[in-house]
């Protein structure tokens, strides 16, 4: 735990001098104070939000002009697309991770040994104990995690950031159905699968057990709306809801997800685009001869990660950010850190051009 994926907590309302925050990608502004770089200069690889957003450039005003209760166009055309009707709307799926550990009985939380931190963070806070599992092997830690005395939750993060690995669905309907029979709850956390077309439990009847959450912002390209759903059986959502209050996903985000989810040609066509951006750009990752001995490098559609030891990792994150190339430094231990990059149009020589130079400036 350090400076790049948590802050010490000092100055956060809430929270003891010692608990760490995690940080993300994206906060631009942090950086071009440290670095001296103006925000307009910045190439930000750090997020892994689609930078081909849902090509929507206006929104009406009277969309503003009246209290955001919940759209039933926007449940029709999310059930539609997520090929559920058991949906709720929440603004962002971080919302239901920091939620979730309320309605729990504290107990084990299971989570992968690699993954988006924030899970653990919540977990945590609620008092529950944690035990890892390996990122890449969820099925093979499937027994063990079964028997584990007083577990109360499994999270899957699938595909896995920032490992980009998967989880097959057969390998996590199972472990479900083991773990709904002593009462333990599975959360698996789809943010990624958007992206991706068989990387999802959506689709099908959900085990009673089951919860999964979807982000919107990240393949649609529109993060700032802040909206989410969380897909499980109506006790889960009814549990939820109540948290909620009223008005708490805005009519912007309304609005902007019911036309984007509706619009099945563009998104099969984004599908295949950020597919073959994402393959790009590994291959241009695995031409410079700074990554020649890297342990591996995977890649979902909305990001690549290589893992290098973790000193590398820390010099060439330095001096991308020295000239203006955010990546994400993701530090599993004192040995080993993983570095993700967002997608960018490879097609603009000049953007490419920069995280060349970046990676080959030593």
């Amino acid at each position: 735990m350090n400076g790049s994926d948590f802050d010490n907590g000092a100055g956060h309302a809430g929270l003891q001098a010692e608990e760490p925050v995690p940080v993300h990608g994206g906060d631009l502004e942090k950086y071009s104070q440290r670095y001296g770089i103006a925000l307009d200069d910045w190439l930000d690889l750090s997020t892994g939000v689609s930078p081909f957003p849902y090509p929507l450039t206006s929104i009406p005003a009277e969309v503003f002009r009246r209290l955001p209760y919940p759209d039933p166009a926007l449940q029709q055309a999310a059930s539609a697309y997520y090929g559920t009707d058991s949906l709720l709307a929440i603004p962002g799926t971080q919302w239901a991770i920091q939620h979730l550990p309320t309605c729990c009985a504290p107990g084990v939380a299971a989570l992968p040994d690699v993954g988006y931190r924030e899970h653990e963070h919540h977990w945590r806070r609620q008092g529950f104990k944690i035990i890892h599992y390996p990122a890449g092997d969820l099925a093979g830690a499937a027994a063990r995690l079964a028997q584990t005395e007083n577990l109360r939750v499994l999270v899957a993060i699938n595909p896995n950031n920032p490992a980009a690995r998967r989880t097959p669905l057969a390998a996590l309907r199972e472990l479900a159905l083991r773990l709904q029979s002593t009462g333990a709850l599975m959360v698996v956390d789809e943010a990624f699968a958007d992206a991706e077309t068989d990387s999802s439990l959506l689709g099908e009847t959900l085990p009673e057990n089951v919860v999964v959450l979807r982000s919107f912002g990240k393949f649609f390209g529109w993060p700032g709306v802040r909206l989410g759903f969380v897909a499980a059986a109506p006790y889960w959502l009814e549990v939820l809801q109540r948290r909620l209050g009223p008005w708490t996903v805005n009519s912007a985000a309304q609005y902007v997800a019911t036309r984007a989810l509706r619009d099945e040609a563009w998104i099969a066509a984004m599908h295949e685009k950020l597919s073959s951006v994402s393959r790009d750009l590994q291959a241009l990752i695995l031409a410079q001869p700074v990554f020649e001995e890297a342990l591996e490098c995977r890649r979902t559609p909305l990001f690549v990660s290589v893992l290098t030891p973790t000193a590398q990792a820390e010099r060439i994150f330095e001096r991308c950010a020295q000239r203006g190339v955010l990546i994400r430094l993701w530090r599993v231990n004192a040995e080993l850190a993983y570095l993700r990059f967002g997608l960018f149009d490879l097609e603009d020589a000049g953007l490419a051009g920069r995280l060349t130079a970046a990676l080959a400036d030593r």
